[in-house]
């Protein structure tokens, strides 16, 4: 959508975070379920294959504890209504050092000397996600202008918006 302005907005964060939770629960939910079959065949195991059994449910176990700990923090920092309040940092420049790798990597750029990190799927409910090779718009010398937010050492971009004119 270009606006009067010259302005055209790629991308914008919505409130609707519900089918992120569902992943998460049901992620939860299916290692849970891994956890206590394992714990079960454990029992009915030699020594040697108890070890290795227990090794997997521990890591299983810090799986759940993160997924839980991450799942806690979405809800506790409402990113979206803070966005809606205009309480997100705002910048818009030229970007830089725009980095597409093909290995799998995130795609990473500067504008204004801030790093961004694009990534086929964001840290939490929210962020730009399309990189240069699933046919992401970004790239070096773009004029943008991006609301954002620090999260976890990285930022978040709510709001996208390239320049398509000079604005009044």
């Amino acid at each position: 959508m270009v606006n009067q302005y010259g302005w055209s907005t790629v991308y914008e964060a919505n409130g609707h975070v519900g089918l992120v939770t569902l992943e998460m629960i049901i992620v939860f939910a299916v290692l849970a379920v891994l956890n206590v079959a394992l714990i079960k065949w454990w029992r009915k195991t030699d020594k040697t294959l108890r070890t290795v059994l227990a090794i997997v449910v521990i890591l299983i176990d810090f799986a759940n504890i993160g997924l839980v700990e991450d799942t806690v923090q979405l809800h506790s920092q409402d990113f979206y209504t803070r966005y809606l309040n205009g309480e997100c940092l705002v910048t818009e420049g030229y970007i830089t050092e725009y980095e597409a790798p093909n290995d799998g990597r995130p795609d990473s750029f500067c504008l204004n000397n801030i790093e961004f990190v694009v990534r086929d799927r964001p840290l939490n409910a929210y962020g730009y996600n399309i990189r240069q090779e699933n046919g992401g718009v970004l790239k070096n010398g773009e004029y943008v202008r991006i609301h954002y937010f620090e999260y976890q050492g990285y930022h978040v971009m709510m709001k996208l918006e390239l320049r398509t004119s000079e604005s009044p």
